[in-house]
């Protein structure tokens, strides 16, 4: 396919008038083969590079927390129809037995995708909302789900793929933040 008549965004992050090669679901680099099976006019049209979506719970009646692979796929499935190419959901304060069975169907799918390769975008990652709080600012978040530095946080690592677990943040509580560091450190060669 062969998408003709549009603005390209550019490694010198400038648009310039060109076209769009597409081989096998995929942007192709070269020239576009002489006879292309399809021929899009895309005048008036940008072609951006494919968006990354860093935060977001759900989409189109799937929740990430609903811990399922059918849910994450259909996340995946519907963020590549509207140009997004990798994804980092987001969990919700919950407690640690439920927050590990999702990170561990989310590496189940991870892998899967990966096997079958799904055209859904790709899970980068999963952005860890609680439950490590300070107690001083945990604000709404229900106190059963609350939990103080370093609790069963190992565990949940253990539950994820290698390629999901990354410690995103943490909060203002400076044990937390020594704990979080020396996981990190220990944990960078796996």
């Amino acid at each position: 396919m062969v998408i003709k008549n549009v603005k390209v965004y550019t490694e010198n992050q400038e648009f310039v008038s060109g076209e769009v090669v597409i081989r096998d679901g995929r942007f192709a680099e070269g020239e576009a083969p002489d006879d292309p099976e399809e021929v899009l006019d895309g005048e008036g049209c940008y072609a951006i590079p494919g968006l990354i979506d860093l935060h977001f719970h759900g989409c189109k009646g799937y929740d990430f927390c609903d811990g399922t692979r059918e849910s994450i796929a259909g996340i995946a499935e519907y963020e590549a129809s509207v140009g997004v190419t990798a994804i980092a959901p987001a969990t919700m304060t919950l407690p640690v037995n439920e927050l590990e069975e999702i990170l561990s169907v989310a590496a189940d799918y991870k892998k899967e995708a990966q096997k079958a390769g799904a055209l859904g975008a790709d899970l980068i990652g999963v952005n860890m909302e609680g439950p490590f709080f300070s107690h001083g600012r945990s604000s709404a978040r229900r106190k059963r789900a609350r939990r103080t530095h370093g609790t069963s946080f190992p565990a949940m690592r253990r539950s994820a793929d290698a390629s999901l677990r990354r410690p995103m943040g943490w909060s203002d509580s400076s044990a937390w933040r020594r704990s979080a560091v020396r996981m990190r450190k220990n944990s960078s060669a796996g």
